[in-house]
């Protein structure tokens, strides 16, 4: 039987940081634009759609767009 790890659908703070360099205040940041793919659970829980991430930082890059508040 293959046994591959399989990676999480969502990912937490931490996670998101690391997979893209972004600092833990500036994500925290980013969670709350409303094209942001993620989850709020229980008003504190921040979860974020890998997959979804990774394509939202693909069309950032693709396009000449500065995130500001």
């Amino acid at each position: 039987m293959n046994k591959e790890k399989t990676e999480p659908i969502l990912i937490g703070i931490k996670e998101a940081c690391e997979l893209t360099g972004i600092g833990r205040n500036t994500m925290l940041d980013v969670v709350k634009l409303d094209n942001f793919p993620s989850v709020k659970f229980k008003k504190r829980k921040i979860l974020i759609n890998r997959q979804q991430l990774i394509e939202w930082v693909n069309n950032l890059t693709s396009t000449p767009e500065v995130l500001s508040k």
